[in-house]
């Protein structure tokens, strides 16, 4: 069985110094939440990590 990835990305474009570490902490935990769902399939797991990224 192939390992599990999930790749969690922020966007693109620039992102003003002062904002960095509040957009990467959001990317990681969006990731977190994410990866919490791996085990029910990539479909449901991607959607849970774009799911948390929105309301956050």
């Amino acid at each position: 069985m192939p390992t599990p990835a999930l790749i969690v990305h922020g966007g693109a474009g620039p992102v003003p110094t002062s904002e960095l570490a509040e957009r990467q902490a959001a990317v990681e935990r969006a990731l977190e939440v994410g990866w919490e769902r791996i085990g029910g399939g990539a479909l449901e797991a991607a959607v849970a990590a774009v799911r948390h990224m929105e309301d956050e």
